[in-house]
């Protein structure tokens, strides 16, 4: 069974290898990083519902196609969480984004 520590350090290999290929324009490689039952689902699209990575690996070639330069980067870890203790401790939890939206 694996810790919680080798479980975040095997999730952040999957981001870095997500993010590489990303950058790359590799569709393959984006695709190798879902399994076979991974699936998407849209609520407010429900028609647009998929699973597998075949389908993440032709939606990947249309956005390299469409945005040629996209690129992406890893600012901090995704999540952040702490949890409230029973002796009144804050709270924090969360997730950062951030997008840059260019008009050429």
């Amino acid at each position: 069974m694996r810790t919680d520590a080798a479980a975040g350090e095997a999730a952040l290999r999957l981001v870095d290898r997500l993010r590489e290929a990303t950058n790359n324009h590799d569709p393959d490689g984006v695709a190798a990083c879902f399994t076979t039952d991974y699936r998407s689902e849209t609520p407010a699209h429900p028609t647009r519902a998929f699973t597998g990575p075949d389908q993440v690996r032709r939606n990947q070639e249309k956005i390299f196609t469409f945005v040629p330069d996209l690129t992406v980067e890893l600012l901090a870890p995704p999540w952040t969480a702490t949890r409230s203790g029973r002796n009144g401790s804050t709270a924090v939890s969360g997730r950062t984004a951030r997008r840059t939206i260019c008009e050429a």
